[in-house]
């Protein structure tokens, strides 16, 4: 299981070593762990996750937007987050948490809007809004 984002952290997150902050959001790896564990926050630049914000939306509502997917290069565009208060983190010379941090939130960004839609498209007869404008924190 991991859920930190941090090298320091001790968990198993060998399938990254080779992944540059370019690929982080799309890195496809072959071995993953057995439980990914969200129970932290992870960000990078204005893109954010983090269950705690997710309390009062439905995002398998039919008139929620879908959350706002980052670009495929986000890990190399910023070396900063914004945490869930809006206060800023500095990852200047902090690649490994970098990369760390881009993987573990786009892989729930984009792993929430495919659930999402799967339920839309299957339940809201047409009116399911498929518009990616959700973003943390606002």
């Amino acid at each position: 299981m991991v859920s930190v984002a941090s090298p320091s952290a001790g968990e198993s997150l060998q399938m990254l070593n080779n992944v540059t902050r370019r690929d982080a959001c799309m890195a496809g790896v072959t071995s993953f762990p057995l439980a990914l564990h969200y129970c932290q926050e992870y960000g990078i630049g204005r893109w954010f996750f983090s269950k705690y914000k997710m309390r009062n939306e439905n995002l398998f509502d039919c008139n929620t937007p879908l959350l706002k997917e980052p670009p495929s290069n986000v890990g190399e565009l910023y070396d900063w987050k914004a945490d869930r208060d809006g206060q800023f983190q500095n990852y200047t010379g902090k690649n490994d948490e970098i990369i760390l941090n881009t993987w573990f939130l786009c892989k729930m960004i984009y792993g929430l809007n495919e659930a999402a839609s799967y339920v839309k498209e299957r339940h809201c007869r047409g009116t399911g809004n498929f518009n990616k404008t959700m973003m943390f924190p606002q």
